[in-house]
């Protein structure tokens, strides 16, 4: 995507983190002293987490705001997949896989979220089974969810 590029988030808040925050939900199964790591950072609105045909950088945790998911065509035309509100994981079939991203993610106003880096993310896979666990949970739970959309559509 044209124009694009130059705005794809380094992941450098403009913020400082907030950490006297819970733990996320989603993969509640880390310690504090992991979490730590990680710590919220907040996100302005407008602000491009990752984008499709990109190499995978890692994940987002959702913590507040709302984030776009959307696919662009090469002519430019472009389709909104999901609006994703707190507690939803952003990003993790790539980050897991390796394949480019499959989509565009954008604030769609401020936004709290975690990054959690592919590298780091692939070694808390391999240390930490109950997270390793979690994210199969939460991976099965986005193919259900997909074949039901496209089920919902086909007979629509």
């Amino acid at each position: 995507m044209k124009g694009r590029e130059e705005s794809v988030s380094n992941h450098s808040p403009e913020t400082a983190p907030h950490p006297a925050e819970p733990l996320d939900s989603a993969f509640g199964g880390l310690t504090p002293e992991i979490w730590a790591r990680y710590e919220p950072r907040d996100y302005p609105a407008g602000s491009l987490l990752f984008d499709q045909g990109h190499e995978p950088a890692g994940i987002f945790l959702l913590r507040a705001g709302r984030v776009k998911l959307y696919v662009s065509s090469a002519t430019g035309k472009t389709i909104v997949l999901q609006i994703a509100g707190s507690g939803e994981v952003l990003g993790l079939s790539s980050a897991v896989s390796g394949v480019p991203y499959e989509c565009a993610a954008q604030t769609v106003g401020s936004c709290r979220l975690r990054f959690i880096p592919r590298e780091k993310l692939l070694h808390l896979l391999r240390q930490q089974p109950e997270f390793c666990w979690q994210v199969v949970r939460i991976l099965s739970e986005d193919l259900d969810g997909a074949y039901e959309r496209l089920r919902a559509l086909r007979f629509a």
